[in-house]
């Protein structure tokens, strides 16, 4: 019977868009909660699900991690596979005084980023923007820095991590804190790789990702709080990742 109801009733009417378009109301276009709350956002993102991102919910098994970068001031920030700027950007904000390096690939994620840097006042000689990361890019922007710097490395490149962080041929990386996203959808093993590349350097935690339940809903966000909107809010805040998808967090020792 919902089956058939479904059909009959227009989209708009189902409860997932109108949960969707009651959060774009509420929130302004602003983060609602997490670790970015308060920044504000485009109104689209690259490669990822959009409004998990809104929310706030995005990638919420890193939220303590990502507090703990923030902690730690580091001088510079890489990241690498930086889409629309959720990362890049909202670190910025939360480290006036830390310099931050992005590449994206894509030409509609670095237009979205420009733009989410003016929108939350972010210097542009505070934020370089670049293209393709290759090895020999990556090397030479770390040998730039004094081994007195800090720089802390975010990668999302859908697999090409194995590829591109090698300590033999880059050596700074061992000295150098990551947090990298696994990709063993896309190749298998990648993960035990690079746990075998730096685990005499680093101290390596991983972390799994995890399906979202209502619970992990923004306590601000109080509106639709009876339970008939609980599915929705689960399906709103999916990032739709393969199963077993997790990140490697690299802490040096």
């Amino acid at each position: 019977m919902k089956h058939i109801l479904r059909k009959i009733v227009a989209r708009k009417y189902h409860l997932v868009p109108r949960l969707e378009r009651a959060v774009v109301k509420y929130s302004s276009s602003q983060v609602v909660s997490g670790p970015f709350e308060g920044m504000w956002y485009v109104p689209a993102s690259v490669g990822s699900s959009y409004m998990p991102k809104l929310l706030g919910t995005y990638e919420i098994e890193l939220h303590d991690i990502v507090d703990e970068i923030i902690a730690k001031k580091p001088d510079v920030i890489f990241n690498i596979g930086a889409a629309e700027g959720y990362y890049s950007i909202g670190l910025a904000r939360s480290l006036p005084s830390t310099r931050v390096v992005a590449w994206e690939t894509t030409e509609n994620g670095r237009a979205l980023s420009r733009t989410l840097a003016k929108l939350n006042g972010v210097e542009t000689n505070k934020l370089q923007s670049h293209g393709l990361c290759t090895v020999s890019a990556l090397k030479r922007r770390l040998e730039e820095y004094t081994q007195k710097e800090s720089i802390f490395l975010i990668v999302d490149i859908e697999g090409g991590e194995a590829l591109l962080l090698d300590p033999e041929i880059i050596p700074r990386l061992s000295q150098t804190e990551m947090l990298i996203e696994i990709h063993e959808c896309f190749i298998p093993g990648v993960q035990q790789i690079l746990v075998d590349r730096f685990s005499t350097t680093h101290s390596i935690l991983e972390i799994k990702a995890r399906w979202r339940s209502p619970a992990d809903w923004p306590k601000k966000l109080a509106i639709c709080n009876k339970g008939v909107w609980n599915g929705s809010k689960a399906a709103l805040m999916n990032e739709h990742r393969p199963s077993g998808m997790s990140w490697l967090y690299h802490r040096t020792l």
